[in-house]
């Protein structure tokens, strides 16, 4: 692809509510741009692994804490293959379009 995805994981630890829990962030990067997001999570700042960006541990919270990270992870991936494809379907009906001869039409639907 031409830029490059990259999908990572951080914890708010300065705005850790009365319960001990702070909120769990994304941020996305394309190339040199980035685009925050909240993971719509808390977990408790002593489960948090920064270097991984996971929450350290198996127990439950943990556990289901990764498993909404990696399906957080699939999604933002698919959602950016699938938008880089429909690029690309259009940019060729595009170039066909103006280098004089015509090819039947590709629809972006029929290519996911």
């Amino acid at each position: 692809m031409e830029k490059d995805l990259k999908v990572s994981f951080y914890l708010k630890k300065n705005e850790t509510g009365f319960d001990g829990k702070a909120p769990v962030m994304g941020r996305i990067r394309v190339g040199k741009t980035e685009a925050p997001f909240s993971a719509r999570a808390k977990i408790n700042p002593s489960l948090w692994d920064t270097r991984s960006g996971r929450a350290l541990g198996k127990s439950h919270e943990a556990t289901q804490l990764n498993r909404k990270l990696d399906n957080m992870n699939v999604a933002i991936n698919a959602r950016y293959r699938n938008c880089y494809m429909l690029v690309k379907v259009v940019r060729q009906g595009n170039l066909n379009c103006f280098s004089g001869y015509f090819r039947q039409s590709v629809h972006p639907a029929t290519v996911f």
